[in-house]
């Protein structure tokens, strides 16, 4: 904390009259990203990338009986495993004149709060990457109130917000949130989302999937892959990085956005994501993302007209190919219809995106298309999206 004597005091009061005070964060967007990547060094190419336990699968495991305790007994069972965060952001204090930033010689502690929920008894975390991306200093609070002040950050991906932590338990093993399958959560199935909304401690809420397949930023840059489950549960400043339960107490996703002055619009990262994710953020300590350079759409009634194209053909009509990009560089054309990549067929704009941009940079993938009546194939070499 800075001290000011009573000399400086009427100094920065003059100050103050002239100019306006300021508090100026040494940090900008992109060293942020540098500076969580920085720390989060991964655990090395032999590291086990599977450091998590999956839930019930099948559609077996989807019914669950509801009575008056069920959520009771599911706040019991998931609240140990969840955990309270807390970072702390050195910034540098100034004042300014006009255009003239002074900086002052000492620093302030900025603090922030978060949550996070264990994935594995020896202490790797669960968060967003938006909670710990600012953080010089991060602290988590584990339900029994006790500290844990050395926590590491194995991996940020800052394009999906997630991040991994690994928290230094000396031995104690770690009660822990299973991790469901999200691509079996259906519309209207019945959640529970647990955090630290305001710092108030562990809070439960309750509500419904209200929606998947989300994007909340149309304009994303390449390499960035939305999915959003939207959750009627509520998620308030606080809950950022906790899960979202089903109701056998497995994370369906990690909460991470609201919409301002709305009320029951959450929205919560899916956890296949994350699944897909975690290889790299366990051995390399972020995701490496590729783009081929193209600007790609499904198939809709009046595209298949335009192209002369048959409206029951699945797969992305590629309406730009940029200059000098890897789909170019292989000839690939505007008007060309993607069917398969690496065997693995198209089905919507979502699915090609994982396909591509979840590959590593460099990678050779094998474009099967359909060009005015003839199938064939392009072999494409991926590169790093920036």
């Amino acid at each position: 904390m800075i001290r000011f004597s009573y000399a400086i005091f009427l100094t920065l009061l003059c100050l103050t009259m002239i100019g306006c005070f300021a508090i100026v964060d040494r940090h900008t967007p992109e060293e942020q990203i540098a500076h969580a990547r920085v720390l989060a060094t991964g655990l090395g190419p032999t590291a086990n990338p599977k450091i998590w336990t999956d839930g019930v699968t099948g559609s077996a495991g989807q019914e669950v009986p509801l009575h008056s305790d069920t959520y009771i007994k599911l706040a019991e069972k998931a609240t140990p495993a969840v955990v309270n965060i807390f970072t702390t952001q050195k910034i540098q204090a100034g004042f300014s004149l006009g255009l003239l930033l002074v900086p002052l010689p000492n620093e302030i502690e900025a603090q922030a709060l978060g949550t996070g929920f264990i994935i594995h008894e020896d202490g790797y975390i669960l968060t967003n990457y938006h909670v710990i991306m600012r953080a010089d200093e991060i602290k988590v609070m584990l339900s029994d109130q006790a500290e844990i002040a050395d926590v590491k950050i194995i991996g940020a991906d800052p394009w999906a917000d997630v991040a991994l932590l690994k928290a230094q338990t000396s031995g104690r093993k770690l009660p822990i949130i299973k991790l469901a399958d999200s691509d079996n959560v259906e519309v209207g199935e019945m959640v529970m989302a647990i955090g630290n909304p305001f710092g108030l401690g562990h809070s439960v809420t309750t509500g419904v999937i209200s929606a998947k397949h989300r994007i909340l930023r149309p304009d994303m840059k390449a390499g960035a892959l939305e999915d959003y489950l939207q959750t009627s549960a509520q998620i308030n400043p606080g809950n950022s990085g906790g899960p979202l339960l089903n109701l056998r107490g497995e994370a369906v996703g990690i909460n991470t956005a609201m919409i301002a002055g709305a009320q029951g619009i959450g929205f919560t990262v899916p956890i296949n994501l994350v699944k897909e994710l975690m290889p790299s953020l366990v051995k390399e300590g972020h995701v490496p993302r590729s783009q081929i350079g193209v600007v790609v759409a499904e198939i809709s009634e009046d595209l298949a007209k335009q192209y002369n194209l048959s409206r029951s053909m699945k797969g992305m009509l590629v309406l730009q190919v940029n200059p000098s990009s890897p789909a170019s560089n292989a000839g690939l054309q505007k008007g060309d219809v993607i069917l398969k990549v690496d065997g693995q067929a198209v089905t919507d704009y979502r699915d090609f995106l994982k396909k591509v941009v979840l590959t590593h940079p460099g990678a050779r993938l094998t474009f099967e298309i359909f060009r005015r009546g003839v199938s064939m194939q392009v072999f494409i070499i991926t590169a790093e999206a920036m």
